[in-house]
């Protein structure tokens, strides 16, 4: 990657859904307050990129096994673009969709990084996420369903993991893991 300042990375693997995993544990909250922590902010308090500290990023191996991940990060991109002018709910719009997904992706990813802690303290969402993945049986491509289908998935996924056990045990992150998880969520 050479030493200069990076503006962009394409990735080597032509698989489009282990990209979007990759990019959903990129843009993490886990990821952002590594490099956060481990790079120097220039004037103003932004941080620079450069490719030593990309280099640097402790990215997991063997990214096919968390596709749910993708799959959430496909249903962000959907509420951001295409279907950012259509009214998903009744009582909640869509921005407050996208910001909740990406918080259950930041959860799903601490999960990843943090099994040890979510596990013992009981905060782990990724097994409530998988489930509710599986019941609906919606493992293909979102990108491939009709906008009604759409439109029913997120619904359905928004309102059991708000008002359940993921919400739950998002709320819990803090009191749970004051030291791992507390500085991570307040960066």
């Amino acid at each position: 990657m050479g030493t200069t300042t990076t503006y962009s990375l394409v990735p080597i693997i032509n698989n489009t859904k282990i990209i979007q995993v990759l990019l959903a544990i990129l843009n993490s909250k886990v990821l952002d307050y590594y490099h956060k922590k481990n790079t120097i902010p220039q004037a103003g308090g932004f941080y620079r990129y450069q490719a030593s500290f990309i280099e640097s990023l402790p990215i997991i191996i063997g990214l096919e096994k968390y596709k749910y991940i993708g799959y959430m990060a496909e249903i962000i991109t959907a509420l951001k673009s295409y279907l950012n002018n259509i009214k998903i709910g009744e009582n909640y719009n869509n921005n407050q969709i996208s910001d909740f997904f990406q918080d259950v992706i930041d959860g799903c990813v601490f999960d990843i990084y943090f099994d040890q802690e979510t596990t013992s303290n009981n905060i782990r969402i990724t097994d409530a996420v998988n489930a509710s993945i599986e019941k609906y049986n919606i493992h293909g491509n979102f990108n491939d369903l009709d906008e009604i289908q759409k439109k029913n998935i997120i619904v359905k996924l928004y309102e059991e993991w708000s008002t359940g056990i993921v919400q739950i045990k998002m709320a819990d992150y803090i009191t749970k893991s004051p030291d791992i998880l507390k500085p991570i969520l307040q960066s």
